[in-house]
């Protein structure tokens, strides 16, 4: 990354960060240091070498590679889960303002997000929409960091969080889901 200038070398095999590297911090709007994370993660880059056998067969990689989906896996591996959750966060959060302001969730009473991560996104449509309330989804794990994320938004008493496998069911009342 030296030689692309991401970063810069600066003797004794140490290295610093250049302007180029600035989405790398995680204290800066629009991070992309989770996704990096991410991406050089051993669950994602290790199933593509299991592309041809799952083209011939048909069969997942990840779940060739791994004995299990997703999920599962994210499950058995807090450390590759906490990565994910921050790289949802990150992803859905630069996201939301455009989202925002391409829909009109205002003839809405009730916004539903299913897999809603911490709340990025719902966030977004109670701020802008002072009169819908919304109920954000997730799985066991996400629901205590985001019930923490909409109330320091001051939101708390307009969205439910509840735990919820979105593929199992899906809450009923909702006038939207996103």
């Amino acid at each position: 990354l030296a030689s692309h200038g991401i970063f810069a070398e600066t003797g004794d095999c140490s290295f610093e960060l250049t302007p180029q590297a600035e989405l790398l911090r995680e204290d800066v709007p629009g991070s992309l240091r989770a996704y990096a994370m991410m991406l050089g993660g051993e669950s994602f880059w290790k199933p593509w070498g299991e592309l041809l056998a799952c083209v011939k067969t048909g069969e997942t990689a990840f779940n060739r590679v791994f004995g299990m989906e997703r999920w599962a896996y994210l499950a058995a591996h807090p450390e590759a889960a906490e990565t994910f959750t921050r790289m949802s966060a990150s992803n859905t959060e630069s996201r939301a303002t455009p989202i925002v302001e391409a829909y009109d969730f205002s003839a809405a009473t009730t916004v539903i997000d299913l897999g809603g991560g911490r709340g990025g996104l719902m966030a977004a449509i109670l701020t802008k929409h002072p009169n819908v309330t919304g109920v954000l989804t997730d799985l066991p794990a996400v629901v205590a960091e985001a019930q923490a994320f909409i109330a320091t938004q001051g939101l708390g008493t307009r969205c439910d969080v509840r735990a919820n496998d979105l593929l199992a069911s899906v809450p009923p009342g909702g006038d939207i889901y996103v």
